[in-house]
């Protein structure tokens, strides 16, 4: 068993909410039981009902999560990015809650629920973790419902370019640009607007000088203003 943290898995776990507090010693056993995956745009992390064998860490890239009905219509519960924990819901389970895709190109470390669970009960400080992990996961799935019920349509869209921004890696060069490859309509299913009025707050943000769009890229040319607007400040 090798002795060594790889700076890479390290700069990974480290930006991972159930792994942030611990030091190096405890980081290993979780270090040398990653495996770094490559996903292209659009192909699945896991499926809804599949058997859970592993969670996953968002190394870059973007991740939506969704369910589906019989009919094939899809409703998006969230976006993870960076730091973000895939099938944690389901980690007690035989099966995961959701499906996981790949918006953009992406890489994740996968890690097997076995191995993580192993290294769960053996480290408390990682239970406790996990724990407070699952209570701030609450606590954003309660926010985003008040945001629904709550923010403007341009707020939701505000909050929702500067997640995608903040979701990408900062181990690269960050030049302020977000691929939306995401269709308009997915968005207005995320945060519950419909589609025409999403590209309508676009072309405002735009028109404001607030953000660029070429194509489906978007640079943000003043996320602090974004930010006053996300928070009605």
């Amino acid at each position: 068993m090798s002795s060594k943290l790889d700076t890479c898995n390290e700069c990974t776990v480290r930006k991972t909410s159930v792994f942030s507090s611990l030091n190096t010693m405890d980081l290993l056993p979780v270090s040398e039981i990653i495996q770094t995956l490559t996903l292209q745009k659009k192909e699945a992390v896991f499926y809804e009902n599949d058997p859970m064998t592993d969670i996953f860490l968002v190394k870059n890239g973007v991740i939506k999560i969704f369910k589906s009905l019989q009919d094939g219509r899809q409703q998006i519960l969230r976006l993870c990015g960076l730091g973000d924990v895939l099938g944690l819901d389901a980690i007690f389970s035989k099966q995961y809650f959701t499906t996981a895709k790949a918006v953009t190109k992406s890489m994740v470390c996968r890690i097997p629920k076995s191995d993580f669970l192993d290294v769960l009960y053996r480290n408390h400080k990682l239970s406790i973790k996990l724990l407070q992990t699952t209570s701030e996961e609450l606590a954003f799935s309660q926010n985003q419902i008040f945001n629904l019920g709550t923010k403007t349509a341009k707020e939701r869209i505000a909050d929702f370019l500067l997640y995608v921004y903040n979701s990408q890696c900062d181990c690269e060069e960050n030049p302020k640009k977000i691929d939306l490859l995401i269709t308009r309509q997915e968005i207005s299913e995320l945060i519950g607007i419909k589609q025409e009025t999403v590209v309508r707050i676009l072309t405002q943000l735009r028109i404001a000088n607030l953000i660029q769009i070429k194509g489906k890229e978007i640079t943000l040319l003043n996320p602090s203003a974004l930010s006053r607007i996300a928070l009605h400040s």
